[in-house]
């Protein structure tokens, strides 16, 4: 538990000593009276985060406790909350994340077969499977999924002990495991009448894993928003099975991947972040459905043949912002200003991605929906050009998109440009030469006059403070501004966390057309980093066939002949 103590995220008691050693941070205590001491260790909240990724990263879960009211306005103890639990499978925050699919993974053990979800929070992505009821083919899922956190029912804790090993894994009633009500959920979420579509309609053991798995979301307070996630289902027979000593051969496990296997040696080439996620996927599932694979390979064929379109769309595509998480963020209302500056400028960029994606036909998009060009025109029309890392101190929206924003700015303007020509209209007015207007943090702002000058203060001046060398004195229209100015702050940040609210909840509307885009983006990356990589090496289009056998004719190794360099391996 992190406590919120002013400037300080404290921990107490037995949770301080567990992770003072674990942050690299000092171990205090504090009097309780008769010889006891209490032992805390606390860390600085604006750089929270990063203290946070190391408990998470050692398996440990995370309670944020916070101010819910305003200091100032509390009367006794400030209110707090438990406002975030964080855990190793459900963060949406940058700073928590690595570049892969970040994984909290449900199990329920039946009798026919073993259901599997897997779900990651920071890009709404729900997998659903079933193996066989072994601890052999659970094993090899696991070892595929590389889920952060396990979900499993406390009845098979035993029968799931072997399989665990030390992953961090929570262990949940058997009534969290419902088929019924997780139905009933997805189909509210994923606003359809059946899954039967999906194929999932009668995979009562897999529904319950998910059904456990939204539950779990629900309690460390992730919102779960209709839109925000995309169910897949993972058929057995689609999908071509790889064991584990075939993962670690080929760098697919992250105990054995290294900077010149073959997955880091695809996923370097990919330009975006959805793109590299995806090419993830296809390397981890190889298909094993024809008409697929022949679909993926007409694009990498289309793409390869034309080196200077490829060039042009990889240009575009460089630098662009990953939508998935960025619409997770904004769904979880964790968005920053930052956030949605990438929303818009990843908005902006995507119909030139779209036209030069349409010089092909195999690789042309449906037409962009009317709701994110509003978005984008939306978006363009609030932020400024250079936004600030945070709401805090405001600066985030341009003069012109809210009246009444702009009526705060124009009368705190109003009030400073008053108070900045006070000083000499006073000095003209009373004569007082030496006259100044002051400010400090106590007083507010202030007239000063010395000693020598007291017999023409005027009657509307009212003293505040009295000093060794002269006085201070305050006027009923000073003190007007000067409530304006100091109000007007919080006012405009007030506002503009109003407005910036706002906006993520239109945007949050549009969710489910955001996640399309970024699934064809991630797509379109990919096939276009295997067009890459494949004209950069002379590789050729395989020929698939309807039945058994594979014939290899002048076969390269990538990574054996890039390590001997050009020319020099021997097919």
């Amino acid at each position: 538990m992190l406590f919120r103590l002013g400037d300080f995220y404290e921990t107490f008691g037995e949770d301080a000593e567990r992770v003072a050693p674990i942050l690299g941070i000092t171990l205090t205590s504090r009097e309780l009276g008769k010889g006891q001491r209490f032992a805390l260790a606390g860390v600085p909240y604006h750089a929270f985060e990063g203290y946070v990724g190391k408990l998470l990263r050692a398996g440990l879960r995370v309670a944020v406790c916070d101010q819910v009211e305003d200091p100032a306005q509390a009367r006794g103890l400030v209110r707090r909350e438990v406002v975030r639990v964080m855990t190793p499978g459900m963060v949406v925050e940058e700073a928590f994340l690595q570049s892969s699919a970040n994984y909290a993974v449900a199990i329920c053990l039946r009798s026919h077969y073993f259901g599997v979800a897997a779900l990651d929070c920071s890009t709404g992505e729900l997998a659903l499977s079933r193996v066989d009821p072994s601890e052999g083919a659970l094993r090899d899922e696991l070892a595929r999924l590389r889920p952060a956190e396990l979900i499993a029912c406390e009845a098979d804790r035993d029968r799931l002990a072997p399989v665990i090993e030390r992953r961090p894994v929570t262990w949940m009633a058997t009534s969290d495991f419902d088929a019924r009500s997780a139905v009933d959920r997805l189909l509210m979420m994923l606003g359809v009448e059946t899954l039967a579509a999906y194929g999932c309609d009668e995979w009562p053991e897999a529904l319950a894993a998910a059904g456990a798995l939204l539950r779990y979301a629900e309690r460390v307070h992730l919102r779960l928003e209709p839109g925000l996630l995309r169910l897949h289902v993972e058929h057995p027979q689609a999908f071509m099975h790889l064991d584990p000593p075939t993962r670690r051969s080929l760098g697919l496990s992250p105990e054995t991947a290294a900077p010149d296997d073959l997955i880091s040696f695809l996923i370097r080439e990919a330009t975006t972040p959805l793109g590299a996620r995806e090419l993830h996927r296809w390397l981890d599932q190889p298909l094993r459905q024809r008409e697929r694979l022949e679909v993926r390979l007409d694009r990498i064929e289309a793409l390869a043949a034309d080196p200077l379109g490829r060039g042009e769309l990889q240009a575009a595509l460089r630098g662009f912002p990953d939508l998935e998480r960025i619409t997770a963020r904004i769904g979880q209302g964790l968005a920053t200003p930052r956030d949605l500056q990438g929303l818009r400028k990843g908005l902006e960029a995507l119909p030139n991605v779209r036209r030069l994606a349409a010089r092909w036909a195999e690789l042309a998009a449906g037409p962009l929906p009317s709701g994110l060009q509003a978005i984008g025109e939306m978006l363009a029309l609030a932020l400024v050009d250079e936004v600030p890392a945070t709401l805090k101190d405001g600066g985030l929206f341009r003069r012109g998109f809210d009246a009444e924003l702009d009526g705060l700015h124009d009368s705190s303007h109003a009030a400073r440009e008053w108070i900045a020509q006070l000083e000499p209209r006073e000095r003209q007015r009373t004569a007082i030469r030496s006259l100044k207007v002051g400010f400090n943090q106590v007083f507010g702002y202030y007239l000063e006059i010395s000693h020598a000058n007291r017999e023409a203060v005027p009657v509307e001046y009212v003293r505040k403070q009295t000093l060794v060398n002269g006085e201070r004195y305050i006027t009923p229209e000073l003190k007007e501004k000067e409530s304006l100015v100091l109000n007007a702050n919080g006012a405009i940040v007030a506002r503009e966390q109003a407005l910036f609210a706002e906006l993520c909840r239109r945007i949050t509307g549009s969710a489910r057309d955001l996640l399309e885009v970024a699934a064809w983006l991630g797509q379109l990356d990919t096939v276009t980093t295997l067009a890459t990589v494949a004209a950069r090496h002379r590789w050729v289009r395989p020929r698939l066939r309807e039945e058994p056998g594979i014939e290899i004719a002048g076969g390269r190794h990538p990574l054996v002949e890039a390590a001997l360099g050009p020319g020099r391996f021997v097919p």
